[in-house]
């Protein structure tokens, strides 16, 4: 008997799950989904739509994971079905039968992920163009400490240099970048 009251208790809890699940997909919050089953399961709080709506979606994920296994593994079988069928005309030199084999190992990679894109790394690449950057600005002869108003005459001077050179000047203003 005390299976059969245990087993009542789950499904109790199943279709409770399940409405919670079926009023998240219909858009009612976290809330409204506990103010809804309430009067059915007194203690039923925020907290607990939430926990119900979270498990059957792990759920789903998990059956959705099983399943797209089971799809892979029998994409494989038939890839190597594909294989056999042609790997000894193209051993032999075939030229249509090594473009097969190819495609077939292309499809291969692809479906295990093997063609993954190659990663680089950004933050190696933003720091070289900065280092660059800085040893460039480096070498720009700083404009007099008297900009705004040197600032023509400078640059009339010394065309390569910018303005914005001059806030290269150190705390002293000598504008020295060593």
């Amino acid at each position: 008997m005390a299976g059969g009251i245990a087993s009542t208790y789950k499904i109790k809890i199943a279709k409770r799950r399940e409405t919670a699940l079926r009023l998240r997909l219909e858009g009612l919050d976290y809330r409204e989904i506990a103010a809804r089953l309430r009067s059915e399961y007194p203690n039923y709080s925020f907290n607990s739509a939430w926990r119900d709506v979270t498990y059957l979606m792990a759920e789903q994920l998990k059956k959705n994971a099983e399943l797209a296994e089971h799809v892979c593994q029998m994409e494989m079988n038939r890839l190597d079905a594909l294989l056999n069928a042609v790997w000894a005309r193209a051993m032999e030199g075939s030229v249509e039968h090594v473009n097969a084999v190819l495609r077939v190992m292309e499809r291969r990679a692809r479906l295990l992920g093997l063609d993954a894109p190659v990663k680089s790394d950004v933050t190696t690449d933003i720091r070289r163009v900065v280092i660059e950057y800085v040893n460039d600005w480096r070498n720009t002869p700083a404009v007099s400490a008297s900009w705004p108003d040197d600032c023509p005459t400078a640059l009339a001077a010394n065309n390569s240099a910018e303005c914005g050179a001059a806030l290269a000047q150190d705390d002293a203003g000598n504008g020295d970048h060593g």
